[in-house]
């Protein structure tokens, strides 16, 4: 379970994860266990919210990480944009002085 990391995608996580779950679960229902609170609270306190009924990850946290890491990488792209629009500004008003025939891309 250490292995497991907080975000993940691969099958094999969660197959870990649903793994451990059911093994926990399964030592007790020999106990006489019918349900199986304990195992869906150290997942609760390792994730929080709503859990993968395979696995029992939560889905909203690993959504929520993922949501941000797309909307960080989007705007990075926006100012590397900015960034290049600025430098084509540049570059193709200092050439539109040597090339007078550059005006209609204007």
């Amino acid at each position: 379970m250490d292995r497991v990391p907080e975000e993940f995608h691969d099958p094999v996580h969660h197959q870990a994860l649903a793994f451990d779950y059911f093994a926990e679960a399964y030592i007790a229902f020999f106990h006489g266990a019918d349900i199986f609170d304990e195992q869906d609270k150290a997942l609760e306190a390792r994730y929080g919210g709503f859990i993968c009924p395979l696995c029992r990850s939560d889905l909203i946290f690993l959504q929520a990480k993922k949501n941000e890491r797309v909307v960080n990488d989007l705007e990075e792209q926006k100012e590397r944009l900015s960034r290049v629009k600025i430098e084509f500004e540049q570059l193709h008003s200092s050439a539109v002085g040597f090339m007078p025939s550059l005006r209609a891309w204007a």
